[in-house]
């Protein structure tokens, strides 16, 4: 959603801009050969988004063809985020790539290796990206060098940091880190110490 227009991608290759008061289908529309794999983002006129063709695309809203397109080596399933000229995105080849928003052209002299999928969409906390993998891991990614400092699981004799595949994007929220694995279990982390400081379980009894 952005400045009062709903942007849906989907499989088959279509973008559809709505008014978000309406519904109503707004002039401009995109359409490609290849369909979209992630949820659109929105940003300063453009739309950024994945396709089943690897690439990440962007769009200037009313363009007919992308600004530029970045190849990874999997789908970036994930929705990218955005943080001053710099687009974010994760991809299920396991990394994180920090784009100009402009060029495309990478940021960082490498993209940050998570050695997992990346399925969901980073959190911004900080100077920092919370990136989650389908291995369990969460990791903290400085926004400006893409080093990354993993968040250890509470019980040191476990590997993951999570009991299970993450595929929901963490969120942050009044200085902690909430992380929802695939064992039904929520995660909060601390960003200062990166130290799990509780779990709950969300099954029901």
């Amino acid at each position: 959603v952005a400045d009062g227009s709903v942007y849906v991608s989907t499989f088959e290759g279509h973008i559809w801009a709505l008014s978000a008061s309406t519904g109503e289908v707004l002039p401009w529309s995109y359409e490609s050969e290849v369909g979209f794999v992630s949820s659109p983002l929105v940003a300063d006129g453009m739309v950024y988004v994945g396709t089943f063709d690897r690439f990440l695309y962007a769009i200037a809203l009313g363009a007919d063809q992308p600004r530029w397109q970045f190849e990874g080596e999997n789908w970036f399933w994930g929705t990218p985020v955005v943080v001053g000229n710099v687009i974010y995105a994760p991809c299920l080849d396991g990394k994180l790539y920090a784009l100009d928003a402009a060029s495309g052209k990478p940021v960082w002299d490498e993209a940050f290796d998570a050695g997992a999928a990346i399925a969901a969409s980073p959190a911004v906390v900080g100077d920092s990206l919370v990136v989650a993998t389908k291995a369990g891991e969460v990791y903290f990614v400085n926004a400006a060098t893409g080093n990354g400092t993993r968040v250890p699981n509470a019980d040191e004799a476990k590997q993951a940091t999570c009991g299970a595949m993450v595929v929901a994007s963490p969120c942050y929220h009044q200085g902690m880190v909430y992380v929802r694995a695939q064992n039904n279990v929520l995660y909060g982390i601390d960003p200062v110490s990166k130290k799990v400081g509780f779990t709950f379980s969300l099954k029901m009894e």
